[in-house]
């Protein structure tokens, strides 16, 4: 399969978990992929209402059309008992280790010699701010759950939003030890790997910063 039809497999599942929960019509599936599935999952308007089309002409959910003001029409859609059964079973399927994830920035820091030293840690420090405005988002979103909460229709969302947080904070602790690292080469020092918490696999050894 096709990294692009595999992809598109992906969405159908999402689409069907989201309106699984409770009705939805192709606006409330935008706004769901903009804010809670957006740490997970992101899908476009060109993208979720031909999938809605593909899910309704198989079977795996229906629509009524509702009348919203004088005139304006909307499709509210609901799951099948078929697309259900089909939801469930791809929950419950293993998932393969996903390959790392392309990231145009840290392709640009392997080619570290061709910035001036200044440059590369303009940079970085630009890109560790819009992390952390990110990090600033997942907490806030977590502020809504001072514990893990008891419902499991939450708990789920809860555990993905911990675990967007720490991959935000592994990056930033990662560009922190870049600009660390870049630093004290310009200024004659050996680099120091103990000011952050970063695993080992962010990044290799043999090089002087790594993607």
């Amino acid at each position: 399969m096709r990294k692009g039809d595999c992809r598109m497999r992906t969405l159908k599942y999402a689409i069907l978990g989201a309106i699984s929960r409770a009705p939805k019509n192709g606006y409330d599936l935008m706004l769901e992929f903009n804010e809670e599935l957006s740490h997970t999952w992101y899908a476009s308007h060109s993208q979720i209402y031909p999938e809605l089309k593909r899910l309704t002409k198989e079977g795996l959910i229906e629509y009524k059309v509702e009348i919203q003001g004088e005139c304006l029409e909307k499709k509210v859609y609901t799951i099948t008992e078929k697309g259900l059964k089909e939801f469930q079973k791809w929950v419950l399927e293993d998932v393969d280790v996903m390959s790392s994830p392309k990231d145009e920035f840290r392709l640009k820091i392997y080619y570290l010699d061709y910035f001036d030293s200044d440059d590369v840690m303009q940079k970085l420090a630009d890109c560790k701010e819009k992390h952390l405005k990110r990090m600033s988002k997942f907490e806030k979103a977590l502020a809504n759950y001072p514990k893990p909460p008891a419902e499991r229709s939450r708990l789920g969302d809860y555990l993905v939003l911990k675990g967007s947080l720490m991959r935000e904070q592994s990056y930033v602790d990662w560009l922190d030890l870049c600009m660390d690292t870049v630093q004290g080469r310009d200024e004659g020092q050996a680099p120091s790997l103990n000011h952050c918490n970063i695993r080992q696999d962010y990044f290799c050894t043999g090089r002087w910063i790594c993607p």
